[in-house]
């Protein structure tokens, strides 16, 4: 736990530190995104969040994620610095390591497809996620910098989906029965129960234009061409 907190602390507050003080001192036009984490909502009482949803994390990632907003805030308000946020939701990719599940159900079905695996255990299918594509998000960041004042941004795809119809739309892409081969193994869940978490991306729609333009499908089939290849 002390160790998590230490390199959590290191990467997401004393490292961001560092940058925020080199542009204050030596570069003071340039513009700075900082990634923040929906996590820093922690247990939100509404179905969806905004910017001006209270913050409350509950972990120490999201505690550290959470003093990387308000140090953002602090050097902006202080310095006139152009120093953006965006709160970031789910957002994955075929670059995603194996440990994280939208990466490890996509690389066990392709495994199983090529009869190397037949079984997928995973945790919790029902689990509810605001999730896009890591490509999408990465043209928001590119707006939110283009913006003539710098500001703090939800970006989500503002709505949900359990992770289940993932899982379908993966199977599915491979003409595999995900029901033939998934197994769910409570003993693989790592994290406390939370409300599900649910972006309100108004905002940022408003001011930029920014949409997601891929959707759930779009992605699981993404990642699997991404992966066969």
């Amino acid at each position: 736990e002390i160790e998590l907190l230490i390199n959590s602390y290191t990467t997401n507050v004393l490292s961001y530190v560092n940058f925020l003080e080199a542009v204050r001192q030596y570069s003071a036009d340039t513009k700075l995104f900082y990634a923040a984490s929906s996590l820093i909502f922690g247990n939100p009482s509404k179905p969806k969040q905004n910017e001006n949803t209270i913050f409350d994390p509950k972990s120490i990632y999201s505690l550290t994620k959470y003093s990387g907003l308000k140090l953002s805030e602090y050097f902006r308000e202080q310095y006139s610095l152009f120093i953006s946020v965006g709160i970031l939701y789910n957002h994955e990719s075929h670059l995603r390591p194996v440990n994280f599940v939208s990466k490890k159900i996509v690389k066990t079905a392709v495994e199983i497809k090529n009869n190397i695996k037949n079984k997928l255990h995973i945790g919790n299918i029902d689990a509810d996620i605001d999730w896009g594509y890591a490509g999408d998000f990465v043209e928001a960041f590119v707006k939110i910098l283009s913006c003539e004042k710098p500001d703090n941004f939800i970006v989500s795809t503002g709505q949900t989906y359990k992770l289940k119809n993932f899982i379908i739309y993966v199977f599915s892409y491979l003409d595999l029965d995900w029901k033939k081969h998934v197994v769910i193994d409570e003993n693989l869940l790592t994290r406390k129960s939370i409300n599900n978490l649910c972006g309100d991306n108004k905002k940022i729609s408003e001011i930029t234009g920014w949409r997601p333009k891929h959707n759930l499908e779009d992605l699981a089939k993404l990642m699997v061409d991404k992966e066969i290849e």
